[in-house]
């Protein structure tokens, strides 16, 4: 199981080095008198996409490198943690299933006496087990949404011209005052 998984971080690892080329081209025209780049406009579904295809590439597609640590150092680590976790179960499953009564038991290491341990051991690996397998879900559908929100906000402007401003006021309200806040936006 860990040769298959070591295989695969490879290959995922080496098409996302290959890719880094790919997607930093610009196109320019043919014309040798003036050379002219055309910016190629960054969607989110292309973001979107990438990111659901190979964890990461959307950021990279955005230009945001930095995170590409981050994605495969979480999934990394909650597959280890996976592993870990469904080794100790599967162990504690076989003890559960030949636990001798009369005495203990020491096929798998484990050296439990109590059926009742044993079986709350057991249940405890399988959650955390089960634990991961949410985890890592959760940070690849967050990994995706990164890179689609990441595409959206990546003309947004945010210069000093934007500001909010609230203050306190007094209003009139049937012949007498009223304290309020007051919000204005400047932009």
């Amino acid at each position: 199981m860990c040769k298959i998984t070591k295989y695969i971080f490879v290959v995922v690892f080496g098409l996302f080095l290959s890719s880094l080329s790919a997607t930093a081209q610009t196109e320019t025209a043919t014309d040798t008198s003036e050379v002219v780049k055309v910016k190629r406009e960054r969607g989110p579904l292309v973001a979107s996409l990438l990111s659901t295809a190979v964890p990461g590439l959307g950021q990279v597609y955005n230009g945001k490198h930095w995170k590409v640590p981050i994605i495969y150092g979480t999934l990394a680590t909650v597959i280890y943690y996976r592993g870990i976790y469904d080794q100790l179960y599967k162990e504690y499953l076989a003890k559960t299933a030949h636990f001798d009564q009369k005495g203990p038991f020491m096929f798998y290491n484990i050296s439990e006496t109590n059926l009742e341990v044993v079986e709350q051991r057991k249940d405890s690996y399988r959650r955390s087990r089960d634990l991961m397998v949410i985890i890592g879900t959760l940070a690849y559908v967050l990994n995706i949404a990164d890179a689609t929100v990441d595409a959206h906000l990546k003309d947004y402007d945010i210069s000093r011209d934007l500001s909010l401003h609230v203050s306190p006021i007094l209003t009139p309200v049937d012949h007498n005052y009223t304290l309020a806040l007051q919000c204005s936006i400047r932009f």
